[in-house]
């Protein structure tokens, strides 16, 4: 039942939440793996699917823009903008997002929206995992949970052309990403004292 939940695993979708969920599901309470619950991508930590109970989060990153091809190849491209609350009604295909993002300079998606509504709340504690540094971060990790995790392996994703994407945009998720990370970490050094 929803309401027993002490773990939230967040995020915006195509970043590997479902592997940490899969892990940590079988050893402490979390939200639902194939989000069936509605919390794995909830937009804001304000959002009222989200039980009110004593709970930590654990919001899992990567490349957002790895992220976004992810989510398209699997055919979840439209659905997940939708859950992050994105400003991309109907529009189907990358090159018009690129298009899109370009023009207007900014992620239109819902990752930048839905990283900093979490990284900002403080209605739990939070811990911030890049999935890139999962090896690097794994003691913070279990300091965090309390617990000794098992192995942890996440292996490399899947691959993209990133040339095919506009240079424009790629820079505007690259900065994105080093932003969201320096939250991340300065909420992690946050937590942990």
């Amino acid at each position: 039942m929803s309401t027993d939940l002490t773990t939230f695993i967040i995020s915006p979708g195509g970043t590997g939440s479902s592997y940490i969920l899969d892990h940590l599901s079988d050893i402490i309470k979390t939200n639902a793996s194939d989000d069936s619950d509605r919390h794995k991508h909830c937009p804001t930590p304000s959002d009222p699917r989200l039980p009110q109970v004593p709970a930590r989060v654990v919001y899992v990153w990567n490349d957002p823009l790895l992220a976004i091809l992810s989510l398209h190849r699997r055919g979840w491209f439209e659905v997940q903008s939708a859950k992050l609350k994105g400003e991309i009604d109907g529009v189907r295909d990358l090159d018009t997002l690129w298009k899109l993002t370009g023009i207007w300079g900014r992620d239109l998606y819902g990752i930048d929206r839905q990283a900093r509504a979490w990284l900002a709340q403080h209605r739990w504690p939070l811990f911030f995992l890049d999935m890139r540094e999962l090896e690097n971060t794994r003691g913070a990790l279990e300091s965090f949970l309390g617990l000794d995790l098992p192995k942890l392996i996440y292996t490399e994703r899947a691959e993209y052309d990133y040339d095919a994407i506009p240079a424009n945009v790629r820079n505007i998720y690259h900065a994105l990403d080093t932003e969201i990370c320096t939250l991340g970490s300065q909420n992690n050094h946050r937590t942990s004292n």
